[in-house]
């Protein structure tokens, strides 16, 4: 949803750090000029993305 708003690609960045096929052998700096960002930004994205997994798993255990 958010991408869609907010016209972005976060999406497929996801796919491309913690999916399976031809991204999962490649390295952070790889995956960073394939999406056209810095190795940082995407540093920073993938933190943000396990804060929310994260969030997720602990709001499903309360359940």
């Amino acid at each position: 949803m958010y991408d869609a708003i907010e016209q972005t690609n976060h999406t497929e960045i996801i796919k491309s750090i913690f999916g399976e096929g031809p991204n999962r052998r490649k390295t952070i700096d790889g995956v960073a000029i394939e999406r056209y960002c810095t190795s940082r930004t995407l540093y920073r994205y993938e933190q943000k993305y396990v804060d929310c997994i994260m969030l997720y798993v602990r709001t499903e255990a309360e359940r």
